[in-house]
C-alpha cells in the first residue's frame, strides 16, 4: 500500500489589531464629518423654513387685529397660517390685476408714485428689478461670461446684464457685467467694459450661480449629490 499524503500543515495567519484597525480619533473624525453632511442640509433647510414662516406669521399678525386672529378663538397660535395667508392674498390680488380694471389701476398707481419726489426712485428701481427676477419674459443674467479681474493674468465668472449707450464717443458695444460675491450674489460689482474684453463661455446661467453660490465645488446639476 502506498503511504497516506499528509496534508502540510498551513501557516497561521497572524493578524494585527493595532497596526490594521484605523485610530480612535480617524473614526470619530469620519463618523463626526459623515454626520455633519448627512444632517447639514435637512438642518438648514429646515432653520431657513422656519425662518420664512414665522417672519411671515408676525407680518401678518402685526396686520391683523387680535381679537380677529385664531389664536383668540382656539386659544394657541397656529405655526404656518402666516404664511399660507399671505400666499393665498397674493394669488387673489395677482387674479384681480390681471384682467383690465385691475392693469388700469396699476398704471394709474404707477404714475402716482412717478410724481413722488424720493418714492418715485425706490418704487421704480424695486419694481424693475422684480420685473426683471420674477418675470416670464425677463432676463436679469443674460449670459456667463470670464473677464480679468482684479488684476491682469486673472479672471473672475461674471454675468451680464445689459448693455449701455453712455459712451457716445466709443464706437464698440459696452456691457454691463456683474461680478457677485460669492456664496452670496446679491452683492457685488458692477462694471461697464467693451465688448471685446469680455471672453465668452457656454456656461448656462444655472450653472454659473451654482458655481458662485457654491464656490466652485458644483459646476452643474450632475455634480449635485444623488443626480443622476
Amino acid at each position: 500500500m502506498s503511504p497516506v499524503n499528509q496534508p502540510k500543515p498551513q501557516p497561521k495567519l497572524k493578524v494585527n489589531l493595532k497596526k490594521d484597525l484605523p485610530s480612535p480619533s480617524y473614526l470619530m473624525r469620519t463618523w463626526f464629518f459623515t454626520g455633519l453632511l448627512a444632517a447639514g442640509p435637512i438642518v438648514l433647510t429646515i432653520v431657513l423654513v422656519m425662518m420664512i414662516v414665522n417672519f411671515t406669521d408676525d407680518m401678518v399678525a402685526a396686520i391683523v387685529p387680535p381679537e380677529y386672529r385664531p389664536s383668540a378663538y382656539l386659544g394657541y397660535e397656529i405655526p404656518g397660517l402666516g404664511l399660507i395667508t399671505t400666499l393665498v392674498g397674493l394669488t387673489l390680488f395677482g387674479a384681480l390685476v390681471s384682467n383690465f380694471f385691475g392693469r388700469y389701476f396699476v398704471q394709474k398707481w404707477d404714475k402716482l408714485m412717478a410724481r413722488v419726489p424720493v418714492i418715485n426712485g425706490i418704487y421704480g428701481g424695486i419694481k424693475q428689478v422684480l420685473n426683471s427676477v420674477l418675470s416670464e419674459k425677463g432676463q436679469s443674467f443674460r449670459e456667463v461670461v470670464f473677464i480679468e479681474f482684479p488684476a491682469k493674468g486673472y479672471h473672475t465668472i461674471g454675468f451680464v446684464t445689459g448693455t449701455t449707450d453712455r459712451f457716445p464717443d466709443t464706437k464698440e458695444e459696452m456691457v454691463m457685467v456683474f461680478i457677485p460675491f460669492g456664496p452670496v450674489v446679491t452683492t457685488g460689482h458692477l462694471l461697464v467694459m467693451p465688448r471685446s474684453k469680455v471672453i465668452e463661455t457656454d456656461i448656462s446661467v444655472d450653472e454659473g450661480l451654482k458655481m458662485v453660490v457654491t464656490l466652485g465645488l458644483v459646476k452643474k446639476a450632475s455634480d449635485l449629490p444623488g443626480a443622476e
